[in-house]
């Protein structure tokens, strides 16, 4: 049990020659990434050592200190919705209480504090509804139960500020 990949172990011998060792493996459940490096973590925030990492790159990486103690909580409620949870690359615990997530598509995230489930669920109906994850979108915040406030790719937003004129038709 020193090793930080088990759980739990046990030794049993039944006479007259036969011992049992029973293992628990503790389970990647997502990677965390302190300065430089990077190391799997379960769901207890255990840190997981001699795993090779290139086996886990599917799983989301998580930044910040104390994200480790809170990886579990965020990652069930990200598994609710399995299409959205697919789209997630990283996640940041913010102030030490909120969730920012990063999607594969380049979008932002930001989560509130409390009820972040519903606000998952949100974002999963305002995507089904209007295709938001498919637009020109930088940002997405549901910190706020009631309103979603989204900020455009730099790009879109020139445009929308500053529409093409249209071409006048010649006269015939």
């Amino acid at each position: 049990e020193q090793l930080s990949w088990v759980r739990k172990a046990s030794v049993e011998r039944r006479l007259p020659s036969t011992v049992i060792v029973k293992i628990q493996e503790r389970q990647p459940l997502a990677i965390w990434q302190r300065d430089n490096d990077h190391v799997l973590i379960d769901t207890d925030g255990v840190q997981l050592q001699d795993y090779e990492l290139g086996n886990y790159l599917n799983l989301p990486v998580l930044v910040g200190k104390d994200a480790p103690e809170h990886a579990a909580t965020l990652i069930k409620t990200l598994k609710t919705i399995p299409r959205l949870y697919k789209m997630v690359t990283g996640a940041q615990w913010i102030g030490d209480r909120r969730w920012n997530i990063e999607l594969s598509n380049g979008i932002f995230i930001r989560l509130p504090e409390h009820q972040m489930d519903k606000a998952w669920a949100r974002l999963d109906h305002l995507d089904q509804q209007h295709e938001l994850l498919s637009r020109d979108v930088l940002v997405v915040d549901l910190r706020l139960a009631d309103k979603t406030f989204v900020r455009l790719t730099p790009g879109a937003a020139k445009l929308r500020r500053n529409p093409p004129k249209p071409k006048k038709q010649g006269a015939a």
